[in-house]
């Protein structure tokens, strides 16, 4: 669909999807200098392979209980923490060097996979 202004084309592009029980509706608007860049996109879209939703991970908040004079940088190590230091030190109000008391419990983040399973 294309439309006409006083110095430019605009371009509608739709597109409409089944998605399980589900139907999506894109739609990208656009003047010429932007027209293929739109057009990609739209066509672009399409449901992921299974090869493709196992190559996403998530990172979820998880709770991991310190070892006697172990530190943030030891704790982060063994737990799989995939923050940076100084945020895990910054969001426990504490510094990447102190040493932990045993038991003290400690928000750090891991990867997890992408759940193939859902929709």
């Amino acid at each position: 669909m294309k439309e006409y202004t006083k110095t430019d084309t605009v371009t509608a592009f739709l597109l409409w999807m089944e998605q399980g029980e589900l139907l999506l509706g894109f739609t990208g608007l656009s003047t010429s200098a932007y027209e293929s860049d739109i057009k990609g996109v739209i066509e672009s879209v399409k449901a992921l392979t299974t090869q493709e939703k196992k190559s996403f991970k998530y990172k979820v908040l998880k709770i991991e209980e310190a070892k006697t004079n172990e530190t943030i940088q030891q704790l982060s190590v063994r737990s799989r923490n995939v923050f940076p230091l100084p945020i895990i030190a910054l969001i426990n109000a504490c510094e990447a060097t102190t040493q932990l008391t045993e038991g003290r419990q400690i928000k750090i983040a891991i990867e997890k996979p992408y759940n193939i399973n859902k929709n």
